[in-house]
């Protein structure tokens, strides 16, 4: 776990790295008027997905320590089993707020700068 983790880091230091040469951007630009309403659509019917996304994730957060007691009153010998459950879907939580809300800041970006 700790390897991926120390992955994941890396790769994370790695794409920021990689963007700081976009960093400028963020002062602010002009779109074309039809390219701003474009991405304003985008945005409006993305909200609903990124709201079940959330809201979902924080579910599978939330009730991934079940896997871990259920598999302990059957046995104590399934309580590894619970643990990798309650770790995929922790992780799985996390992804679903790492993926939709790196979409939602991408057009929160672009809305923000376009204004």
């Amino acid at each position: 776990m700790f390897v991926l983790i120390a992955i994941a880091v890396g790769m994370f230091i790695h794409s920021g790295m990689k963007l700081e040469r976009f960093s400028y951007m963020e002062k602010g630009f002009q779109l074309p008027y039809t390219l701003k309403m474009s991405i304003q659509h985008s945005r409006e019917s993305f909200a609903l997905t990124y709201r079940i996304a959330i809201i979902t994730g924080v579910c599978l957060c939330i009730l991934s320590p079940v896997f871990i007691f259920a598999a302990s009153s059957i046995n104590d010998n399934y309580a590894s089993y619970g643990v990798s459950a309650f770790m995929v879907m922790a992780g799985v939580g996390a992804f679903l707020f790492v993926y939709y809300g790196n979409i939602q800041g991408l057009t929160r970006t672009c809305w923000r700068s376009t204004s």
